[in-house]
């Protein structure tokens, strides 16, 4: 139906725009119904009778019909046809804001970053006045996707006192703050929010994971508790509190809030897994183990309780969701070839338990893993695996015991050392890379840890200077706390490494 309706529309454009509108009233008459009537017919109810009612017109109104024409194309996605009669518009009204703002949000979706801030740029450069806060915001997004950080916070800022109540711009501020190494002036500026609507839980929150990341975890207990003042279901705001908690190290008010949110909130996984994580802090191994199984099965790894696993000290139950994203593909073909893993460490047991049990199900699956050291608790875990045959474990140094491997060998790789210093795992994952297959990807456990001594031995530098390295051969699937990587069998450029899906806004380990 879209091309009846780009002939009916180019039609009604040679009226709308004729240097004599009162010459061609009727013809406007039955070109309008025409449109409205595809419309009719694609399902687009509302958009017909707006077409139909603006049959009745005397006369064309060329701006109307502009706007009327954009708004379909955008309705269906038809994004190159929507960017031109917006373009149009501001010929005839150059003023208008929304108009400004309309299409800068089609180059967007058109991936035309270029036209999208040099349209932000006229609206907010040379009319100032006619800008609202979302138009500061937007063009601060578009800066900051292009790494104009500095600009991007003037233009937030911009947002904010045009808009004091503009939240989603102090969040956007705030996130940008702290990517700069500025949490202090972050922590200001959602302590202004706090004060501007004292009421709002998320602003709460939000100032409650700032303390915490700056290390302020007492006065990010208040915030996270004011939060939960105002919204008892937020659960980010449980999650940052019980974080926080850990890491003072009060293990019974850790435990004793894990047990009141599961009794009056509800029996959320991560809660379990705070849970156990405290009482295994507590040396209470056998409870902590039955938590993390509770954990496990609210997140589908029944076999976990069924087969007796114990763990002691883990995270891995709030990550198998994303890992299930990435890796349940992986067994959706009825005949595959066998899929070989590779570990590289050891840290959590968990997760090699979970592989075997959940992705490695068919014949010549293999698992490999490589660690410095096997702990009692790991060995007996994998002694109850019904094919434990299918697991190679390894003791030894990392990079000595790799070598052997073939290139191409492997279909994922899982760098979980103990080592996290970046340096080290910039060698390991270089090393490892020729060991995965084209296709393959390779997971980094701990992307966001931070050497309290040493900053630039924290291991995102690390992993990030190995991105580089193979920036031609890498696809980001994930970013957050984890990192997955894509190995691409063509080569891209630079500028295509992109996260391609939606990260969480937190995860119970950086709430």
């Amino acid at each position: 139906m879209l091309q009846y309706l780009d002939k009916a529309l180019t039609d009604c454009e040679t009226l709308a725009t004729h240097p004599d509108p009162t010459a061609v009233s009727q013809d406007w008459l039955g070109a309008c119904q025409t449109v409205g009537n595809i419309l009719l017919g694609m399902g687009l109810v509302e958009e017909s009778q707006n077409w139909q009612r603006m049959s009745l017109d005397f006369e064309p109104d060329t701006v109307r019909f502009y706007a009327a024409s954009g708004w379909l194309y955008i309705r269906c996605e038809a994004w190159e046809k929507a960017s031109y009669f917006y373009e149009r518009m501001i010929e005839y009204q150059p003023d208008n804001a929304d108009i400004y703002c309309r299409l800068a949000k089609i180059y967007n979706q058109l991936g035309d970053y270029k036209s999208e801030s040099e349209t932000l740029h006229t609206l907010l450069s040379q009319q100032p006045e006619m800008a609202a806060a979302e138009g500061h915001h937007q063009l601060a997004k578009v800066l900051e996707e292009h790494g104009l950080s500095d600009q991007a916070i003037a233009c937030y800022e911009q947002a904010i006192a045009s808009e004091p109540e503009a939240t989603l711009s102090y969040y956007a501020l705030s996130e940008l703050l702290i990517k700069q190494g500025q949490s202090q002036r972050a922590i200001e500026l959602l302590a202004q929010l706090t004060q501007q609507i004292p009421d709002d839980a998320t602003a709460h929150y939000r100032l409650g994971r700032v303390y915490r990341q700056a290390g302020q975890y007492e006065t990010a207990i208040l915030s996270f508790r004011q939060a939960l003042k105002f919204d008892a279901d937020l659960h980010w705001a449980y999650m940052g509190l019980l974080n926080s908690l850990l890491q003072l190290s009060r293990w019974d008010e850790t435990i004793e809030s894990c047990r009141g949110i599961i009794h009056f909130v509800g029996e959320f996984p991560w809660a379990y897994c705070f849970l156990g994580n405290a009482l295994a802090k507590k040396g209470e191994l056998a409870e902590a183990a039955k938590s993390h199984q509770k954990a496990f099965e609210l997140r589908g790894w029944e076999r976990c309780a069924e087969r007796e696993y114990e763990f002691s000290h883990t995270w891995f139950s709030e990550n198998i969701s994303l890992w299930e994203r990435h890796l349940l593909p992986l067994n959706e073909p009825d005949e595959r070839s066998p899929i070989a893993v590779l570990s590289l460490g050891s840290s959590d047991g968990s997760s090699l338990c979970w592989l075997v049990d959940e992705i490695l199900r068919c014949a010549g699956d293999r698992l490999v893993c490589i660690t410095e050291g096997a702990s009692q608790q790991l060995q007996q875990n994998l002694a109850k695996l019904p094919e434990s045959d299918k697991v190679s474990l390894e003791i030894g140094p990392l990079q000595p015991l790799l070598e052997p491997f073939a290139d191409a060998e492997f279909d994922v790789i899982y760098i979980q050392s103990d080592r996290k210093q970046g340096n080290y795992l910039n060698t390991l994952a270089t090393q490892a890379w020729q060991a995965l297959k084209p296709g393959g990807l390779m997971f980094f456990k701990d992307y966001q840890w931070r050497d309290e001594t040493d900053p630039a031995q924290s291991s995102k530098p690390g992993i990030d200077a190995f991105i580089q390295s193979v920036s031609s051969q890498v696809q980001i699937l994930h970013q957050s706390h984890q990192m997955i990587l894509k190995k691409v069998v063509q080569e891209i450029t630079v500028q295509e490494i992109t996260v391609q899906e939606d990260v969480k806004e937190e995860d119970a380990l950086h709430a």
